[in-house]
């Protein structure tokens, strides 16, 4: 498995996270040349956005179209929904994309056991302290031991789910949560 990868830009969050999300899924694979391309034609200079509906409609047809460069299922939940749907995930063959701070940065979270979720934050000076702050979160730079180099963080079910983003790794208010969530879908020989 290639080792998941920081983000190059400020505002390149999101992308990078799908991108590790994608390499998790497809661990003996590249990413698909197709799928890095339409990924960063969604990029802006402030980052990610799909609040106007053509930006809606611009982010559902790049992500159906990565969907169909890597053979990865991909969509979306926002709102009230996002809680149970990234706690009910099959981590071996779902991922999610969450943005975390009232939409302002996202992250790869790709496992969950106990209440607490391991994720990717894909922005180096969020994790680069090795921080524990107890019942909330702890960080590891670059990986947590053991991971495969796919784990940076992990962040305790109530801190993440906070209402208010008061704190490093909170979504905060529903309004403002949203995760894509990456499937690998099983062979069809199977």
């Amino acid at each position: 498995m290639y080792p998941l990868t920081y983000q190059a830009l400020a505002s390149s969050c999101w992308v990078s996270s799908m991108i590790n999300g994608i390499q998790y899924l497809l661990p003996d694979k590249r990413v698909p040349f197709m799928a890095y391309r339409l990924l960063h034609d969604l990029l802006i200079e402030e980052g990610v956005f799909y609040y106007t509906n053509k930006q809606v409609k611009e982010f559902e047809a790049i992500v159906q179209a990565v969907g169909a460069c890597t053979g990865l299922e991909i969509g979306y939940v926002n709102g009230k929904e996002v809680g149970g749907a990234i706690k009910e995930l099959d981590y071996q063959n779902q991922v999610a994309v969450c943005d975390i701070k009232a939409g302002a940065h996202s992250i790869l979270i790709n496992g969950y056991k106990d209440g607490v979720f391991l994720g990717f934050d894909p922005y180096w000076e969020h994790v680069a302290k090795n921080e524990f702050v107890a019942d909330k979160y702890e960080t590891y730079s670059p990986y947590m031991d053991d991971s495969s180099n796919t784990v940076n963080v992990r962040i305790w079910e109530a801190h993440l789910f906070a209402m208010r983003h008061t704190q490093p790794f909170q979504m905060g208010a529903l309004k403002y949560r949203f995760a894509t969530v990456l499937t690998r879908p099983p062979p069809e020989n199977a």
